[in-house]
């Protein structure tokens, strides 16, 4: 068996604070935290004797793993999350990705020896590609944004349909030319936004030349940068798909600058319903994304993993929704 002291002298620490590491007790060093904690994971160890008794007994909390749970959007889906979590008297113990530099193995290690009852993920979109190394499979766990594993629950919000989903809204507006700004290449949200919007138009007889697909972030910069470029090479683009509202933003602020009335010459969309979305000087038509929904679903989900009322694995999509506002305006005829 695996002790505390084998931990202790493989990650050159004294066996307190391994103790330390594991309780929470006493604050310890970011950089010691992450070496025990990897040890743990290396040499399997396990910190009871009596643990596989105690993970029998609901210890009444669920581990959260958020990639950054200061950011807004993480805190609408923990929002949802703590919903649930007081119906069923069980509270959460956060766990933020930027803490295990981004390691997930190292994170739910740290929630798993905190004998949490189960862990929900949420942590950067990626792509569908599961890890590379097999999670847990004694603790019930649920991914929200990612598909992990297969056999881990994992909801999504649907960003092919909302890419259709703009596009159909910039063909009912009028537009004949309709182009899109992407994200970052592998972002996976915005490859599927991308996807979902190019076979929309396909449908429709419209195909946007390779040339004229680009992106780069999801800041301002590139919505600046990107909408100049565009309609630089083709004066007929009359409607733009950007993945990000921040993109949005910084595209109507370069065709202000431009001279190019927003939307009587080009109409625009957003994704994501940011919070200045609505009061921007030409109100910008967005995507609201089920946040609070996902946050919810996974935390019902994992407490019927916990109950043993639901079986692991499969993926469930949630469809965002379209609000319209002036900067995607059919003109007048």
């Amino acid at each position: 068996m695996v002790t505390i002291m084998d931990v202790a002298l493989k990650a050159g620490v004294s066996a307190s604070t391994v103790s330390q590491v594991l309780n929470g007790n006493r604050p310890t060093s970011q950089k010691a935290r992450e070496i025990v904690l990897k040890v743990i994971e290396e040499l399997g160890y396990i910190p009871n004797p009596n643990a596989r008794a105690l993970k029998s007994e609901k210890k009444g909390a669920i581990g959260f793993l958020a990639g950054n749970i200061t950011e807004p959007y993480w805190g609408h889906i923990i929002h949802g999350v703590e919903k649930v979590s007081r119906k069923e008297k069980s509270s959460v113990t956060f766990a933020a990705g930027s803490r295990f530099n981004y390691d997930i193995h190292a994170a739910v290690s740290y929630l798993h020896y905190r004998r949490v009852d189960g862990i929900i993920i949420s942590t950067e979109f990626t792509g569908e590609e599961p890890l590379e190394k097999e999670l847990p499979t004694d603790i019930p766990i649920v991914s929200i944004n990612r598909i992990l594993q297969d056999n881990i629950h994992s909801i999504l919000p649907d960003n092919y349909q909302g890419g259709r989903t703009a596009a159909e809204h910039l063909l009912e507006q009028g537009c004949r030319k309709p182009n899109i700004i992407l994200g970052p290449p592998d972002s996976f949200m915005s490859e599927e936004r991308k996807r979902g919007f190019l076979d929309r138009l396909s449908e429709s007889g419209i195909t946007i030349p390779r040339s004229l697909l680009a992106g780069g972030d999801f800041t301002p910069q590139t919505g600046e940068q990107r909408i100049k470029q565009l309609v630089e090479q083709d004066a007929e683009t009359d409607g733009v798909f950007c993945t990000d509202d921040f993109i949005a933003a910084g595209a109507l602020n370069q065709l202000e600058r431009l001279g190019i009335r927003v939307p009587g010459d080009v109409r625009i969309i957003g994704y994501g319903n940011r919070d200045f979305s609505s009061f921007w000087p030409t109100p910008i038509t967005s995507f609201a994304q089920p946040l609070d929904e996902m946050g919810r679903l996974g935390a019902r989900f994992l407490f019927e993993l916990i109950n043993r009322e639901r079986e692991n694995g499969g993926i469930l999509r949630v469809e965002s929704r379209l609000i319209p506002r002036k900067s995607s305006e059919r003109s007048p005829a």
